[in-house]
Parts: C-alpha cells; structure tokens; sequence
C-alpha cells in the first residue's frame, strides 16, 4: 500500500494562478458579494489589492482610477513607515545600556571550592 499524502493546511483558493482564480471568481462573485469587492477578493484570494483590480477589471468590473491610486499610495505609505519603524530600532539598539535585560550578575566572593558565586540583582524600572 502506498505512503499517504500529506494534505496542506492551506486552502487550494489561496494557491491558485490566474487562470485559475478568474475561472474561479465568476462563481465566488455571485455567493458573496461584499461591500468592498476589491478588498474581498484580495483576502479570498490571498493576493494583493492591486493584483485583484487588475483581475476584477479582467472579468469586466468598473473600478475607478481614483480608487486604484489611493490603493497604490497606502502601500507605499505602508512600505515608508516600515522603514522608518525599522530604521528607529537600529537606532535604539545603538544605544548604549538600552538594550540590556535589566539582570545583572557580579561575584560576589568564592565559595569553599574555590568557585566564584554569583549575586543576581533584579532591578525593576
């Protein structure tokens, strides 16, 4: 008997190419019209907002111009302040004494087997 597969966690809509998902929005379209079409397909399909205008525009749906720029600046917006978060954490990693976890450990003497003791403090900011 042959070994079984492994089956994947993830849906087979979220796998789709194209050609696949245009055969297949036609249908889903009709179920579950939401009040954002864009936004839907997007998370239905697991692709990006402007992937899925382009793919609602390929099965004849009208989306505005303005709507698609607006799309197109929040991710850029979305893609800046990613950056900026980033570059603010290198910058408070560079920090001295910020980034330590508050333990700190000095000996404190030798124990009878000549092996240094160790004093944890704890100290709560």
């Amino acid at each position: 008997m042959a070994a079984k597969k492994k089956r994947s966690s993830i849906p087979r809509y979220k796998k789709m190419r194209r050609a696949q998902r245009l055969d297949t929005a036609i249908s889903w379209i009709e179920v579950s019209p939401g009040k954002n079409i864009v936004k839907g397909y997007a998370n239905h399909f697991a692709v990006d907002p402007v992937t899925a205008i382009i793919e609602l525009r390929m099965l004849g749906f009208t989306i505005s111009a303005d709507y698609e720029s607006s799309v197109k600046q929040s991710i850029k917006n979305r893609s800046r302040q990613k950056k900026m978060r980033k570059e603010q954490k290198t910058k408070f990693d560079e920090v001295p004494g910020v980034n330590s976890d508050a333990d700190f450990a000095f000996i404190a003497g030798y124990t009878s087997g000549e092996v240094p003791g160790h004093s944890y403090k704890r100290s709560w900011h």
